[in-house]
């Protein structure tokens, strides 16, 4: 057999052989697992995304029940205490305030008037209609 510099030329290569097949292998192992890391990592901050905006969704209905108990008590009974009170068309009836639903969505719309938009890019974003359920 003929040989290289003290090496075998057949041995070396099989060797080659085997290095080509890693060559191909090695990449393709690589490209594989960074695609199922990449996918893990995705679902993984959509979930918490989900979880999070679920959070903020609790924390703001928790706070509009208070706003409206908060108002049902104190302001609509100091004016019950005075002959006045809520009434459905508080517009038109002199010492009266809107009920405290009534109160709730005019503060929801004042709200949303003082957030540059934001609500109405938001839901085009969801596919919500933007106004819906107003």
């Amino acid at each position: 057999m003929r040989s290289l510099n003290g090496f075998d030329i057949s041995s070396l290569s099989s060797l080659l052989k085997i290095n080509r097949s890693v060559l191909i292998v090695l990449p393709l192992f690589l490209i594989g697992i960074s695609l199922i890391t990449w996918r893990l990592v995705a679902y993984g901050q959509q979930r918490t995304l989900e979880y999070q905006a679920i959070g903020i969704a609790e924390i703001i209905a928790r706070q509009a029940g208070s706003a409206r108990s908060v108002y049902s008590r104190y302001v609509v009974s100091k004016l019950g205490g005075d002959g006045f009170g809520a009434h459905i068309e508080s517009g038109d009836k002199i010492g009266f305030v809107p009920l405290p639903a009534q109160f709730l969505k005019l503060f929801g719309r004042e709200a949303s008037a003082g957030s540059d938009g934001l609500e109405a890019d938001q839901q085009m974003e969801s596919g919500v209609q933007p106004g819906a359920g107003r």
